[in-house]
C-alpha cells in the first residue's frame, strides 16, 4: 500500500512539475523560413525574427504580432505572410533602402497597422524621423490581399504618411488601404523627371481601394498613378489632391473631391474602359492638367461644384502645350462651379457626340460657362445653358478658336456686360451653328428663333415699349472678330404652349340617337398635326432636297379610347388617315394595343418616322393638318331596352371626349357642342403633346349577319 501511494505521488509531482513549467514557457508568433529551405524556425517575437532575416526570406505570423524596431531592408528583398494576422508598428516604421540593389517588402494576406511615433528604422546609418515609410531608389512595396491602415493619432512626427525616392513604386493588388491624418502628405516624393515618363509609381491593381485623406495632401509627388480594376478616394484633405501627376484610369472608380485646393492636379490624364470619375466640390479647381488629356467613349466624368473660393473653376487645360481629347459617347459635366466651367489655354476637342453638359457655372468676369484662349471644338451633343458671367460671355468668352458643331444648345446663359451666350474677341474665330425651335427663352418662355446681337450698350431687347426694343438678326455661320450674340427670338415671339379646342360630335352631330344590340357604329377620333414640329425640319446636307427631322427629336401621337363594356371593338376595322380625304398611313408607323388599365384600346402614332419616309408632308405638319383614327363597334347582343353605350377618346393627356347614347330609347340627351378647353400642361408640351382636336363621330349601321 506504501508502495503505491508513492507512486502516486511521483505521478502528481511530475505532473505539477509539467504545470510549473509552462507558466514561464514561451509560445512561438512568428516563423522565418530561410531562402531555399522548407523548414522554418520559430519565435516568440517579430523583432527576433528580423533579427536573423537574410535576403529572400519569409516571416510567417501566427498569430497577431508587432514590431518595436519596424522593417528596415538595405537592398534585400523579405515577404510576409500574415496568414490572416495583424502585424503592428507603433515605434518605427518601414524603410527599404536600395544597397547593392533595390529592396523589396511584399505582404501577403495581413493586416498591417503602421503608426510609428519615432519615423522609419535606420538603415546603413541612415533614418527618417518625419515619415511612416520611406522607399529608397528604385525599391518597391507590396501588398497583396491585405488590409494597411495608416491613419496616424500623432500626426506631427512623422509627418508624412510614404515617402518615395526615383524609380520607387507601391503595388496594391487586392488590398484596403487608408491613408490618413498626418500634418503633411499622405504620399510625397523628391522626384522631378523632368517631363519624361515618371519611373516613381503608385498602382492600384485588382479590386483593391486606397483612401486618402484628411492630410495637408493627398498624393503629391510627380509620380504615375494608376488605378486599374480598383478604387481611388482622394478626398477631404486641406491642399492639394495631387499636384503634377501622370493618372492612368482603367475601368477605375476614383473620387477626388472636396479637397482644400486643387482636386486632380496632373500632368497627364488617362481615363478608359468604363471609368467613372468625380472631381467634385474643391476650393479650386476640380481639374487642372498641364499635359495631354484623353478620354474614351465609354468612361464618366463629372466635375461639379468646384472653385467653392470662387478663384479657380471646374476643369483648366493650363498651358499653351496642353491638349484634350474627348471621344464620342463620352459623358462629362462640369455643374454649379463658381467660375469657369471649363478654362482652355492649349487644344480640347469634344468629339461630335460626347455627352457634355455645362449648366449653372458662375464667374465673376468672363466666360461662365467656357473661358477659350486656345482652340476648342464642342460637340453637336453639348449643353451649355443656365451659366453666368459678370462681364461677358455668360455661355462661352472666346479669345482663341472655337468650332461648335450644329445642334449644340447654347442659351439661357446670362452676362452682366454683354453677350449673354457667346462672346467672340477681336481676334478670335467662331464657327457655330443655328438655333433650335426647340430652345425656350426661360425669361418670357417665348421660343427662340435666332442667334441676335447682344453687345455691350445694345443689349437684345424684343419684350419691351418699342422704344426700347433691339432686334439685330445674327446670321450662324464663320466669324471672325467682335461678336457679342444672344439665342433669342424677334418681335413676331412664337409662345411655347398652344392651346386648341376640343370638339365632340356623334354622327355629324352634338348627339347620337338610339341603337339596337347587333347596330354597328362608325367611330372617328380627329386631331390635328402638331405645326411645330415643322422648325425641328432640315435638309439631310446642303444639296439635298428630301426634308428630315433629326433623330434627336421623339414626337408620338397617342390615341385613347375607353368605351362601355356594352361596345365590341372591331380591331380589324381600325386605319390611320392623314388629312380629310383619307390618305392612309401605313401600319408599321402606328401601333395598337389593346387591355391598357381601364382603355379598350389605345393607338401610338410615330410621326418623325412617318414624315422621314415621306407619308406626312411640310406643308401638312406647317398647317396643322387633321390626322384621324377610324374604327368599327358593335353593340352588344346582350345589351337590353335602356343600356347606355358611351365612348370616351382622348389625345396624350388632353381631357376626355367623351360620345354616349341609349339602347333602343330615342330621348338622347345632348353631348354639348363645341367648348375650349385646355390641354392639361404636360399635354401641352412640345414633346409627346397633342396638337389640334379630338373630335368623335359615330354613324349606326346594321351589323353584317
Amino acid at each position: 500500500m506504501k508502495k503505491k501511494m508513492n507512486k502516486v505521488f511521483m505521478v502528481c509531482l511530475a505532473a505539477t512539475a509539467m504545470t510549473a513549467g509552462m507558466s514561464v514557457m514561451s509560445f512561438a508568433n512568428v516563423k522565418l523560413t530561410k531562402a531555399g529551405s522548407a523548414a522554418g524556425v520559430e519565435y516568440e517575437t517579430f523583432d527576433e525574427a528580423m533579427a536573423q532575416f537574410s535576403d529572400g526570406d519569409t516571416i510567417e505570423l501566427l498569430s497577431d504580432s508587432s514590431t518595436e524596431k519596424g522593417i528596415g531592408l538595405a537592398g534585400s528583398q523579405l515577404t510576409i505572410n500574415g496568414n490572416g494576422h495583424t502585424l503592428t508598428a507603433n515605434t518605427k516604421g518601414i524603410y527599404i533602402a536600395k544597397a547593392n540593389k533595390p529592396g523589396e517588402l511584399t505582404f501577403n494576406n495581413c493586416t498591417v497597422e503602421i503608426d510609428p511615433n519615432e519615423g522609419t528604422p535606420t538603415v546603413m546609418g541612415e533614418g527618417y524621423p518625419w515619415a511612416a515609410v520611406v522607399i529608397n531608389f528604385n525599391c518597391v512595396l507590396n501588398f497583396n490581399d491585405s488590409k494597411v491602415f495608416m491613419n496616424t493619432k500623432h500626426p506631427a512626427a512623422p509627418n508624412t504618411g510614404i515617402y518615395y525616392h526615383e524609380g520607387s513604386k507601391v503595388n496594391l493588388r487586392n488590398t484596403e488601404m487608408e491613408v490618413g491624418n498626418y500634418t503633411g502628405n499622405g504620399f510625397s516624393a523628391d522626384v522631378n523627371d523632368n517631363g519624361k515618363k515618371y519611373t516613381s509609381e503608385l498602382n492600384i491593381l485588382e479590386k483593391s481601394k486606397l483612401t486618402v485623406s484628411k492630410c495637408r495632401g493627398g498624393i503629391t509627388a510627380a509620380m504615375q498613378i494608376t488605378v486599374n480594376d480598383a478604387t481611388l478616394i482622394n478626398s477631404r484633405n486641406r491642399g492639394n489632391a495631387s499636384n503634377g501627376a501622370d493618372y492612368i484610369l482603367e475601368n477605375a472608380i476614383v473620387d477626388i473631391s472636396e479637397n482644400g485646393a486643387h482636386g486632380m492636379s496632373a500632368r497627364n490624364i488617362t481615363i478608359k474602359d468604363n471609368s467613372s470619375v468625380d472631381c467634385n466640390k474643391n476650393n479650386y479647381y476640380g481639374v487642372t492638367f498641364y499635359g495631354k488629356m484623353t478620354m474614351d467613349g465609354t468612361s464618366a466624368w463629372n466635375i461639379n461644384e468646384n472653385s467653392q473660393k470662387e478663384t479657380s473653376g471646374g476643369m483648366r487645360a493650363q498651358k499653351s502645350f496642353s491638349a484634350g481629347t474627348v471621344e464620342s459617347g463620352a459623358k462629362i459635366t462640369m455643374n454649379g462651379n463658381k467660375g469657369n466651367a471649363l478654362e482652355n489655354y492649349g487644344t480640347m476637342t469634344f468629339k461630335k457626340n460626347v455627352n457634355l453638359e455645362i449648366l449653372e457655372n458662375s464667374e465673376k468676369n468672363n466666360g461662365g460657362g467656357i473661358y477659350n484662349k486656345g482652340t476648342i471644338e464642342l460637340p453637336a451633343s453639348a449643353y451649355i445653358c443656365n451659366n453666368h458671367a459678370g462681364k461677358y460671355g455668360g455661355g462661352i468668352y472666346n479669345m482663341g478658336n472655337a468650332k461648335i458643331f450644329s445642334g449644340a444648345s447654347i442659351y439661357n446663359n446670362h452676362a452682366g456686360n454683354g453677350a449673354d451666350d457667346i462672346y467672340n474677341g477681336e481676334s478670335a474665330t467662331l464657327k457655330f451653328g443655328d438655333t433650335n425651335k426647340e430652345w425656350i427663352l426661360d425669361d418670357c418662355n417665348h421660343a427662340i428663333d435666332g442667334w441676335y446681337d447682344d453687345a455691350e450698350g445694345s443689349r437684345w431687347n424684343a419684350d419691351g415699349g418699342e422704344s426700347e426694343h433691339h432686334i439685330v438678326l445674327v446670321n450662324s455661320g464663320n466669324k471672325t472678330g467682335m461678336l457679342q450674340i444672344k439665342a433669342a427670338h424677334g418681335l413676331d415671339a412664337d409662345d411655347k404652349e398652344s392651346r386648341p379646342d376640343i370638339d365632340k360630335k356623334a354622327d355629324g352631330e352634338d348627339e347620337i340617337k338610339g341603337v339596337k344590340p347587333g347596330d354597328n357604329i362608325s367611330f372617328t377620333l380627329e386631331s390635328h398635326l402638331p405645326a411645330r414640329l415643322a422648325g425641328f425640319v432640315v435638309r439631310s446636307d446642303s444639296n439635298a432636297e428630301r426634308l428630315l427631322i433629326p433623330e434627336k427629336f421623339s414626337e408620338r401621337m397617342i390615341f385613347h379610347d375607353e368605351m362601355s363594356k356594352n361596345l365590341e371593338f372591331d380591331k380589324e376595322t381600325l386605319k390611320v388617315t392623314v388629312r380629310n380625304e383619307g390618305r392612309k398611313l401605313p401600319e408599321e408607323y402606328y401601333k395598337v394595343e389593346t387591355g391598357k388599365g381601364d382603355e379598350t384600346f389605345r393607338v401610338s402614332i410615330a410621326l418623325i418616322a412617318a414624315f422621314n419616309d415621306g407619308y406626312i408632308t411640310y406643308d401638312e405638319l406647317k398647317n396643322a393638318e387633321p390626322i384621324i383614327v377610324s374604327y368599327d363597334a358593335a353593340v352588344s347582343d346582350k345589351a337590353i331596352d335602356g343600356d347606355k353605350v358611351e365612348n370616351r377618346a382622348w389625345v396624350n393627356d388632353s381631357e376626355k371626349d367623351i360620345v354616349d347614347g341609349p339602347v333602343i330609347d330615342p330621348d338622347v340627351p345632348s353631348t354639348g357642342g363645341i367648348g375650349t378647353k385646355a390641354f392639361t400642361a404636360a399635354g401641352i408640351a412640345l414633346m409627346g403633346a397633342a396638337a389640334g382636336a379630338v373630335i368623335v363621330t359615330g354613324k349606326r349601321k346594321k351589323k353584317e349577319q
